[in-house]
């Protein structure tokens, strides 16, 4: 049954079922007109009830809402391929179609009962639309749900997440892993399959990269010459939501399955604006999957769609009527640019992330005006990427734009300082911006809080450091917190919490303030142990810190305590050979001196000495190799910018 669930998908995705169409016409069939109507109808309601679910973190009802709505759209299929075989019974059906002979006929009071059955749906809709254009955000949980999840922001690590060895994704056989066989394992309801592939949550995004929004489907038209078009579009949008749930939650290989069978479903003539977003999602997908390269493909692809569109799209007027599911092609413009620029950030190419950046920032600008959070976002991205070109003062100006968004500020772009006011505690006031955005995007503010707070670091700003850093701090406990509360885990344990301690002890420390710098490392080190591992690298960076400041204070036994733990950690993790293990070497001997341990300290030096030298030779070797490699290595091909001219939004103009 899988295998004729999945062909009769595929027929109806590409119009192979155009009975379901013509009979309409054809035959002169009311009842069954009414039939297909209200099939088509019930359909769009369950898909755009699931979009609401979708939209407020609800995942496993949005999975089977638009389950139900594929569920719904394949019956009608099954039963129009009868109605078919029945009307001409000379046409012979394929052998993968035999099974269905045996079916009975459609019953008349089916029509019946789909047409309530759309009826309530589609009263459960516009009740649920009623209740969120109110403001109140009570009606899909009974509770307050947040509807920003997730925002696009580069992040400084970036470059280091796309050095990622991509053999990770590759089986024993030097092969990629491959998508599950059958479309009906993704796309049905199987206890214990899709549900529980998903959780209800706010998703942190994944590699800073967020999902486009779940489409919804504008309401059916009556039977005429372009059902089959509809039937085509609310189809693949209805699988592209299915893919985006499972993509947002990191079911990459069922996000790839899932787009794909909708872009097989999308005439690109017919559909540029739908076509260009499921390959920019499908593009995002590749992107977390490490394959920067195929990532590319489908973006050029999307804009060649976009370049052939928008000249067309500017000779015709958008109907206000039918404004749901509607799909604005200056949006998937952005989204395609934005990940270019994305990708070239990611792969060090700053100048031409910068130059998609400011395309990017000018078509935001003019559409949105400048107080919209999106615009904030672009600014941000071509912040961090004019730090990379070294235009750090320039940066600091355009990651404040954004960082004052949240915290205020006193003269905006012009030199890049925060407002002077109590933070962090009022970042929480019931009328800040911050109280509209997920626990997701919450880290992710502080996360760019905390690069804002190393860009003023750079530029000898420590106090506006200082404050970023202990902002985002703030930002990163409230986020995690409720996080985990909403998981049933460990409150205020994560690398990124981590991260912010141990750049404000470092903080403290450079300012001579040994004892709040101290309490600083403590805590990083034991929320790394506790979340990363008690052996990873970053535990022996924080206690090589807490080393310092004991050695300094001459507290010898404490800083050999700690040295210790940081020489087995390097062990461990480089090998006993490695160049840093012999520096550790070298500074447990001095504390050997320190100590009057002279013979001691003497091995420790001799020690040193031979692993740094043998080292040295070895990182000789390796640095041809490198070189060499990186000789063999296909260049990531970039298709060249061609700008857009849009309209001004009626609020922009």
């Amino acid at each position: 049954m899988a295998s004729v669930c999945t062909e009769q998908v595929t027929r109806f995705s590409r119009g192979d079922g155009g009975a379901a169409a013509g009979l309409c016409v054809d035959r002169s069939d009311r009842v069954w007109a009414s039939y297909l109507s209200s099939s088509r109808r019930l359909a769009a309601s369950l898909n755009n009830i699931g979009t609401m679910y979708h939209r407020e973190g609800r995942a496993s009802e949005a999975l089977d809402h638009y389950q139900r709505a594929v569920r719904v759209r394949m019956e009608s299929l099954r039963d129009a391929t009868e109605e078919s075989s029945s009307a001409f019974p000379a046409a012979p059906l394929s052998a993968a179609h035999s099974g269905l002979q045996q079916q009975p006929r459609f019953r008349p009071e089916l029509a019946t009962e789909v047409a309530r059955q759309a009826m309530e749906a589609q009263k459960e809709e516009q009740l649920l639309r009623k209740r969120r254009r109110s403001g109140t955000q009570q009606g899909l949980s009974g509770g307050n749900r947040h509807m920003v999840v997730g925002l696009d922001l580069f992040d400084l690590a970036d470059e280091d997440a796309a050095a990622a060895d991509v053999a990770d994704r590759m089986d024993e056989g030097g092969n990629a892993s491959a998508f599950p066989s059958s479309a009906a394992a993704v796309c049905t309801t199987d206890e214990g399959s899709n549900t529980a592939a998903v959780a209800d949550s706010s998703a942190l995004p994944l590699n800073g990269v967020v999902f486009s929004k779940p489409l919804s489907i504008a309401p059916p038209s009556p039977c005429g010459d372009n059902t089959d078009l509809q039937d085509h579009r609310g189809s693949a949008i209805t699988l592209y939501n299915i893919g985006l749930v499972h993509a947002s939650h990191g079911s990459l290989d069922k996000a790839s399955q899932l787009l794909q069978m909708a872009r097989s479903v999308v005439e690109p003539a017919n559909e540029p604006a739908l076509m260009a977003c499921i390959l920019n999602d499908f593009a995002r997908v590749k992107y977390k999957s490490q394959d920067p390269s195929g990532a590319m493909k489908m973006l050029t692809k999307a804009l060649h769609l976009e370049q052939a569109a928008f000249a067309k799209q500017q000779q015709h007027i958008e109907d206000e009527a039918s404004q749901v599911g509607t799909i604005s092609l200056e949006s998937t413009i952005i989204a395609t640019l934005t990940l270019m620029s994305r990708l070239h950030f990611a792969h060090g190419d700053a100048s031409k992330a910068a130059e998609l950046g400011r395309e990017v920032l000018r078509i935001r600008r003019s559409i949105m005006g400048d107080d919209h959070l999106e615009v904030g976002c672009t600014l941000y991205n071509l912040g961090l990427t004019l730090y990379r070109l070294g235009h750090v003062e320039d940066a600091i100006r355009h990651c404040a734009y954004f960082a004052s968004m949240f915290l205020g500020s006193d003269t905006g772009m012009g030199t890049g300082k925060l407002k002077r006011r109590d933070l962090p505690s009022s970042m929480f006031a019931p009328n800040s911006p911050l109280a509209g955005l997920s626990p997701g995007a919450r880290d992710q503010v502080g996360t760019a809080l905390h690069n804002l707070g190393v860009l003023y670091l750079d530029n000898d700003s420590v106090s506006e450091s200082l404050r970023c850093l202990e902002a985002a701090l703030a930002l990163r406990r409230s986020a995690w917190e409720e996080e985990k509360e909403g998981a049933g885990a460990a409150t205020g344990t994560h690398p990124h919490i981590a991260d912010t301690l141990y750049q404000l002890g470092q903080i403290y420390q450079n300012t001579g303030n040994d004892r709040v710098a101290m309490e600083h490392f403590r805590e990083a080190a034991r929320i790394f142990r506790v979340t990363i591992g008690p052996d990873h690298e970053d535990v022996a960076v924080v206690c090589c810190a807490m080393g310092q400041i004991h050695q300094v204070n001459g507290e010898t036994d404490e800083a050999l305590t700690v040295y210790s733990e940081v020489l087995r950690i390097a062990k461990i993790t480089f090998g006993p050979y490695d160049n840093f293990v012999g520096e550790v070497l070298g500074i447990i001997g001095n504390v050997h001196l320190e100590r009057g341990c002279t013979e001691t300290a003497m091995l420790c030096f001799a020690e040193s000495s031979r692993i740094t030298g043998e080292g040295q030779v070895m990182s000789g070797v390796q640095r041809e190799n490198d070189q060499e490699q990186s000789r063999q290595q296909q260049p990531l091909i970039i298709p060249s910018l061609a700008g857009f001219r849009l309209r001004c939004h009626a609020a922009a103009a």
